[in-house]
Order: structure tokens, then sequence, then C-alpha cells
């Protein structure tokens, strides 16, 4: 919980992280959440992109990511955490350390209240919302645009 409260402030406040593009280039951005707790604001080479929590399906690090499309996972690494947005969009983030990346995805999933979590996702038959399945069928047939 005390973790959390953390979490929430530190992300208020503003943090620095880089976004993996397709072509797994990272660039240097800003994420933070909004006043109300409800959106987080992604500022990357000058775009703005508005997130709200309530549309992040999933979030899940690379070692839990076998839902991923091939070649989105081949640029993701421990230090990465990757979110699945609905309807059919998602952005993957690189972080300094991978306790950095575990922590921000935990909390973030934590703070989402994420529908699946990775365990769910290491079974073999993961009952995935329709919303995740779209998105990883629509991030494979249009060769895993970012957004950015």
């Amino acid at each position: 919980q005390q973790g959390l409260k953390c979490f929430i402030r530190s992300l208020s406040a503003g943090v620095s992280l880089d976004v993996l593009l397709d072509d797994g280039t990272a660039v240097s951005g800003d994420c933070c959440l909004d006043i109300g707790r409800q959106t987080l604001v992604l500022q990357v080479a000058g775009r703005v992109r508005e997130v709200r929590l309530d549309s992040i399906e999933l979030v899940a690090q690379a070692k839990d990511a076998s839902w991923i499309p091939e070649h989105v996972r081949r640029v993701m690494d421990s230090l990465c955490v990757a979110l699945v947005i609905r309807p059919s969009s998602f952005v993957t983030f690189r972080l300094q350390s991978e306790k950095a990346a575990e922590y921000f995805a935990l909390s973030l999933q934590a703070l989402c209240g994420c529908e699946a979590t990775p365990e769910e996702l290491a079974t073999d038959d993961p009952e995935l919302p329709e919303s995740v399945l779209y998105a990883i069928a629509a991030s494979a047939g249009e060769s895993g645009k970012s957004g950015w």
C-alpha cells in the first residue's frame, strides 16, 4: 500500500523514461499522472498522448509477455514494460533497471486494476479479454504500430 502511494506521488510529479519505437529505438520521454489520477500523459518527441488508466488492459514485462507479437517482443528486454491499450494499441517503455521495470509494472498494474495478470497469462489456456486479443491480432496484422 505504501509502495503504491509512493508510485502515485512520483508519477503525479512526472517521471522520465524511454519509449520504444517499432524498430527498437528508444526515445526519451516523460510520463505523468493527471491531476484526477485517471489518465497517463505521455510526452515523447514533441507529441503528447493521453492514455486513460481504465483503457489499459494489460501491463507486463518481457519475461511475462508471451502474448506480445514476436516483432514487438524481439525489441523488448528485461528493462521493458509493455501496455496493451484498448481498443488496439500498445506502448513499450524501457526503464533504467530491472528493479525499476518490475516496480513500474506491478505498481501500474495495481493502479489500473488490469483484468489479467502475468500469472494468468502464463497459464496454458489464458482467458484474455476480447479487446486484448483484438489488440494482439491488430498489432500482428499492422506490423505492430505503437502509435509513436
